[in-house]
């Protein structure tokens, strides 16, 4: 018996039109940021970034996406899996230690 690979499994489509949805948004954002007419939706894409890296991250730690008080875990794992070159400065500069716990600022 075969190992499964993501790619057989029944969730697999689903994430994909998650992905493509995810980057089409983005990039729809980032376009009205050039149409002086509408103004720079620099918070929109903030917000909608924070957002898909809690989703992906607890899509990676199996955390439940209805558990609101595990928003962080998920958060946590996905930012840190980012390639260091490009990322590694936002994850040092704020890594914080809480009770005796690591965190990314909020």
């Amino acid at each position: 018996m075969g190992m499964k690979t993501f790619a057989t499994s029944p969730y697999h489509d689903s994430v994909l039109n998650v992905r493509r949805f995810m980057f089409d948004d983005i990039d729809k954002t980032i376009g009205l940021a050039d149409n002086p007419n509408v103004g720079a939706p620099n918070f929109l894409l903030a917000l909608g970034l924070c957002c898909y890296t809690e989703y992906w991250g607890k899509l990676l730690t199996g955390v439940s996406k209805y558990d609101a008080s595990r928003g962080r875990i998920g958060f946590n794992a996905f930012i840190v899996r980012l390639d260091r070159v490009f990322y590694g400065n936002l994850i040092v500069r704020h890594t914080v230690v809480r009770r005796g716990k690591m965190w990314l600022s909020p």
